[in-house]
């Protein structure tokens, strides 16, 4: 049984994938500020966090 956008709201399935405030405003707090950015490079494109966002909208 296949998911659809509706049904599966995390990051990767969100218009606003690119340009997300939100997304980046918490990488900065969750790695960058806490002095793991190392860990960005790998978890960067694999980031799949919805964090409850009001803002997401379907791809």
């Amino acid at each position: 049984m296949t998911m659809s956008a509706e049904q599966v709201r995390c990051c990767k399935t969100c218009r606003h994938r690119q340009g997300c405030l939100i997304k980046g405003t918490m990488i900065f707090f969750l790695y960058i500020q806490t002095g793991r950015d190392r860990e960005l490079r790998r978890i960067q494109d694999d980031l799949d966090e919805h964090l409850g966002c009001p803002k997401w909208e379907a791809a």
